[in-house]
């Protein structure tokens, strides 16, 4: 029984419309039950005191009638007067009495009581004056008043009205808060919120305590919010996102119309040198007619130009590569294609008398060769102490996870520089570090916005951008796209006439 009682009172609490009916419901019997008190308690005084102002305003009249009249045309008028008006009239002089009207059990003893009941229950009230007549007669007069007509209940319960009229107005107070408590004030307040949801503030919250459907609209605007708040979070950040992938492909439009407006230029000076050279030869006009002494110079134009095709198809493929080609990854030792790479340019750093050390992390033999190649030991260098019989944390050497090919092109392209560009007679220096490499190679004068825009495609530290040097001006530029393409940082910069590439792995 508790149980069933408890469910009845969740189903209850839980529906809006079971609350209103049973709130009104309860209401409104009160106040019928009010009003039935306020009017079995007030009318019942209410009346007899109505009845009794009648009755002594009656017998005013009656008295004042009499007193023009004689008393035997006040007898008849007295008989007349009951007859019309129900009332039961006696009246006693010297010499006798007369009773008037429905007599009925009345008797004189009504003239020793002021008032009486019939035997229905029905009030008799009686008032008693002294008349005189115009001959000098006098007498007294009683008069017993019998039930009003309906006219007079009706001037009874106008009487009634005020506090009938207050108590409907009290009523009607209750009924309109308990509505508005339960109805009116939930939906403004949903109102509100919903003006605040037009205008995307989703910091608001509903109360949740209520059980009813308003708890249940509450609880599911709160839902609501917080799964709008957070698909405009989303929103947001897929619009930023998509927002920079824009800006990133203007800049790769941009970057790639430079790069062909560049390539063009590169390659039109060449070409227009060669078709000079082949023209003054075929012509035989000067000293072009010597072909042994200008087709070599032809041959190196087309090496120029060869290597120069084919720096521009390799930044062409890695552009390619970083649109959504996935790099096929395997471990890597740097250390090991630092050296291939120093020993690959060993003929040009000798030809231009630049020496390269090899600084290994981890490594303590030192090591040198024909290739003037020096290995130092970065444990010593750090100063770092290890135990007798204890392994150095950095004993194995550095590696990483890269593609093979790409990243030894990207390490000969760095190494490449530095004996291409480092002064002669200087010493250029590797370092391969546990998730890095870094090359160093003195240099002249640089600005470090100038360092910095050497990773542009054809970029030169020379304002001529001359090709006198050998290079086609992409292998910095090759060697930041690959790095980019690993996700791996890339930076170029110049510190005490130092000039450095660094990768980080």
């Amino acid at each position: 029984m508790r149980e069933a009682a408890r469910r009845a009172w969740r189903a209850f609490s839980g529906s809006l419309s079971a609350k209103v009916f049973a709130g009104l419901f309860c209401l409104l019997s009160a106040a019928g039950l009010a009003l039935y008190a306020v009017v079995a308690a007030a009318f019942p005084q209410s009346y007899d005191a109505a009845l009794g102002v009648r009755t002594d305003a009656r017998i005013a009249e009656v008295g004042a009638e009499l007193e023009r009249l004689p008393l035997s045309e006040g007898v008849e008028f007295l008989s007349s007067w009951c007859a019309q008006t129900g009332f039961v009239a006696t009246l006693s002089t010297d010499e006798r009495s007369w009773t008037f009207g429905n007599v009925g059990e009345a008797t004189s003893e009504v003239l020793v009581a002021p008032a009486a009941e019939e035997d229905d229950g029905e009030p008799l009230i009686t008032a008693v004056s002294e008349v005189s007549f115009a001959d000098g007669a006098s007498g007294m007069l009683a008069l017993i008043g019998s039930p009003a007509d309906e006219a007079f209940f009706g001037e009874v319960f106008q009487g009634l009205l005020p506090p009938v009229l207050l108590l409907i107005a009290a009523v009607s107070a209750a009924g309109a808060w308990l509505v508005s408590r339960l109805v009116a004030r939930p939906i403004v307040e949903v109102s509100g919120i919903s003006q605040r949801l037009a205008a995307l503030d989703f910091t608001w919250r509903c109360p949740e305590g209520r059980r009813d459907e308003v708890g249940a609209l509450g609880r599911n605007l709160n839902a609501m919010a917080e799964d709008l708040a957070r698909a405009m979070e989303d929103l947001e950040r897929a619009n930023e996102r998509l927002t920079r992938e824009m800006e990133a492909v203007r800049a790769l439009a941009g970057e790639r119309k430079a790069f062909f407006a560049a390539a063009g230029h590169e390659l039109k000076t060449p070409l227009a040198v060669m078709r000079a050279q082949v023209e003054g030869m075929q012509l035989g006009i000067g000293d072009f007619a010597d072909h042994g002494r200008h087709l070599p110079r032809v041959l190196a134009a087309v090496e120029r130009m060869e290597a120069l095709v084919r720096d521009i198809l390799e930044a062409s493929r890695l552009d390619a590569a970083g649109e959504g080609v996935a790099l096929a990854r395997e471990p890597v030792d740097v250390a090991a294609a630092v050296r291939a790479a120093v020993a690959e340019v060993e003929p040009l750093a000798r030809e231009r008398g630049v020496t390269f050390e090899v600084r290994v992390e981890g490594e303590a033999e030192a090591a040198g060769g024909a290739l003037g190649v020096a290995v130092e030991g970065a444990a010593l260098a750090r100063g770092d102490a290890f135990a007798e019989g204890e392994a150095s944390p950095f004993a194995a050497a550095p590696t990483v996870l890269a593609a093979p090919d790409l990243l030894a092109k990207a390490i000969g392209i760095v190494v490449g520089n530095a004996a291409l560009h480092a002064p002669a007679g200087s010493t250029a220096v590797v370092r391969v570090g546990c998730g890095s490499l870094a090359v160093e190679n003195p240099c002249g004068p640089l600005a470090p916005q100038d360092a910095a825009a050497l990773c542009n495609p054809f970029a030169r530290a020379d304002a001529s951008r001359a090709a006198a040097t050998g290079g086609t001006g992409l292998g910095l530029y090759l060697a930041k796209t690959i790095c980019a393409l690993h996700a791996f940082p890339f930076a170029v910069t110049v510190e005490d006439a130092t000039f450095r590439v660094e990768m980080l792995f």
